[in-house]
C-alpha cells in the first residue's frame, strides 16, 4: 500500500474550491490501494477569499492542509507544495474542479 500527497494549486478559486476539495476527499477515501493521503491546497497570489476557504477546509478535514504564498503562478504553487509534501507519491489536481469524474 502507498501514501499520496495531492497538491491543489489555487488562484482565486473561492467559488469552486470547496466543491473540488470535497470531491477529491470522497474519491481518495474510497481508494483501497491508499494507506494514507493528504491534500495540500497551495494558495498562490489569490486576491479573493480562497485563503480563508482553504483555512476552513483544513480546520474541518484532518487530511487537508494549506500553504499560502503571495506570488502568482502554478509553478510557484507546485514547488512550494512539494516542499511540504509528506507522502510517498505526489500528484496534483486543479483547484477549479475542471475534471470529469
Amino acid at each position: 500500500m502507498t501514501s499520496l500527497t495531492l497538491l491543489v494549486p489555487s488562484y482565486n478559486e473561492e467559488k469552486q474550491l470547496t466543491a473540488s476539495i470535497c470531491y477529491y476527499l470522497s474519491y481518495l477515501r474510497h481508494l483501497k490501494e491508499l494507506k494514507d493521503f493528504e491534500i495540500i491546497i497551495c494558495v498562490n497570489g489569490s486576491t479573493d477569499k480562497t485563503a480563508d476557504i482553504a483555512r476552513r477546509l483544513a480546520k474541518k478535514y484532518k487530511e487537508v492542509r494549506y500553504i499560502i504564498t503571495h506570488r502568482k503562478g502554478i509553478g510557484i504553487a507546485m514547488k512550494l507544495g512539494i516542499t511540504y509534501a509528506t507522502k510517498d507519491i505526489i500528484t496534483y489536481m486543479p483547484g477549479d474542479g475542471e475534471i470529469e469524474a
